[in-house]
């Protein structure tokens, strides 16, 4: 006897994890004000597509003053999302700096690492900003892990991992 496991997910699921993650930018844009929430829409916008074509890995977002990390938070993408416990966005109101500067890095799944140039850039075409190549050291070792959450539909989700000083 033999029992299989199979989960699955829509676009609808996608897009549901998706607006927790939206909601939880917004929040971090409206209280930093390092750039304006047009420009966070646009963004967002564009990780929705990355995500709905299989292409997004993860997002790492940065809060920048004066040269130094103050705070961070890196969204994974998991496909077994089913296996997390939901939460709920929120706890991402971080400070206002005169001067300071949002960094959001986006990494790439292997699949999208497999597309041709001329794929690729038919689907940058479909993305509301440009993105450039980041070098960045994302592991926020001046920061201290400081919490997470999940945001699940289905078999997709999120994991969030939240990093401060």
């Amino acid at each position: 006897m033999s029992a299989t496991y199979t989960s699955t997910y829509t676009v609808v699921d996608i897009e549901n994890v998706l607006r927790k993650f939206k909601t939880d930018l917004t929040m971090i844009v409206e209280s930093t004000r390092a750039i304006d929430i047009h420009s966070a829409q646009d963004i967002a916008a564009d990780i929705l597509t990355l995500a709905k074509d299989g292409y997004l890995k993860d997002v790492d977002i940065t809060l920048i003053h004066n040269g130094s990390e103050v705070r961070a938070t890196r969204y994974s993408v998991t496909q077994q999302g089913g296996d997390l416990m939901a939460g709920r966005p929120g706890g991402v109101t971080w400070p206002y700096l005169q001067g300071a500067s949002l960094r959001i890095v986006i990494r790439y799944t292997a699949a999208w690492e497999a597309l041709t140039d001329q794929y690729r850039r038919s689907v940058r075409q479909r993305l509301k900003r440009s993105w450039t190549t980041s070098y960045d050291d994302l592991s926020h070792s001046a920061l201290l892990a400081s919490g997470d959450r999940n945001f699940t539909s289905n078999a997709y989700g999120m994991t969030r991992k939240d990093y401060s000083q």
